[in-house]
């Protein structure tokens, strides 16, 4: 990896977000940009009066001092948990918020982008409609997306991936590997097979034979269910699960992890970051 990204508001969950930002920056030995997105009222005439260029104006002025304000608070945040060695860029952009962090995201080659969201409740816009869930489907890199009630000891013991099976995952999992690796992570590689398909057994153990000289201590296992749900909660909440890696950003393959009525209870408790590789990533 090259760089991490970190998209900010300077609001406690982003600030929440920051440590994890800065530990995994640690581990990898990369910097992290600091990136603060902000934008300006949406006005379709091309000339402006002079009030309202004077009001675009102090917009700018206010979110230069703020963004100015906040920096040196974040150096503080990383100094204060011992992390004061991780090199901090930091950017101001102007523009519309998922885009802009997506085309900086291309302009810096960032290779894994981490955000905040907001508390448990959260944890649910963080699939539906939020800023974080529309980056993690349009990104040209994996998102980490943090809930603000996610703690983070400096370390992450055990992964969870979740598998489709039903195409080609190498790429994802050889990322998912090497993000484990500074960790020394277990990987814990779970499908749920709601229709009871003989072939994901089959799929499963071909995909555990590949990986079963890894370095890292690897687990394969298909849960029973009639939804993803109830098995993967009870697995992520039995095996103590750190991080829950998503090998897809297809809106249909998280909404039948997520959409479900019952799944409220994993959206409002879940208490880990979620991990979004992109398909063709």
């Amino acid at each position: 990896m090259k760089r991490i990204l970190f998209p900010t508001d300077f609001s406690e969950a982003a600030n929440h977000a920051f440590i994890y930002a800065l530990e995994i920056a640690k581990a990898f030995q990369l910097p992290l940009t600091v990136l603060h997105v902000y934008q300006l009222p949406d006005v379709s005439s091309v000339h402006l009066p002079n009030t309202l260029r004077e009001v675009y104006d102090s917009i700018e002025l206010e979110e230069f001092e703020n963004f100015k304000n906040q920096i040196p608070l974040l150096h503080q945040l990383a100094q204060k948990n011992g992390l004061q060695d991780v090199s901090i860029e930091s950017m101001m952009e102007e523009g519309p918020t998922v885009e802009t962090i997506i085309k900086t995201a291309e302009k810096t080659e960032t290779e894994l982008i981490i955000m905040g969201t907001k508390g448990a409740t959260g944890l649910k816009s963080l699939f539906f409609g939020s800023n974080t869930a529309e980056v993690m489907e349009n990104a040209p890199c994996p998102v980490l997306g943090v809930p603000e009630e996610a703690k983070f000891d400096g370390k992450i013991d055990d992964i969870a991936v979740a598998l489709d099976l039903s195409r080609d995952e190498t790429r994802a999992l050889e990322y998912t590997l090497k993000f484990a690796k500074p960790f020394a992570a277990r990987l814990h590689c779970l499908n749920v097979n709601t229709a009871g398909s003989e072939e994901l057994q089959a799929r499963m153990e071909a995909l555990q034979k590949q990986y079963q000289d890894n370095e890292l201590l690897c687990h394969f296992e298909i849960l029973k269910g009639e939804h993803i749900y109830a098995p993967l909660s009870h697995y992520v909440e039995e095996n103590h699960i750190d991080l829950l890696v998503m090998l897809t950003h297809r809106r249909n393959f998280l909404e039948s992890l997520f959409d479900y009525s019952k799944t409220k209870k994993m959206i409002y408790q879940a208490k880990m970051p979620i991990l979004s590789i992109p398909e063709n990533f």
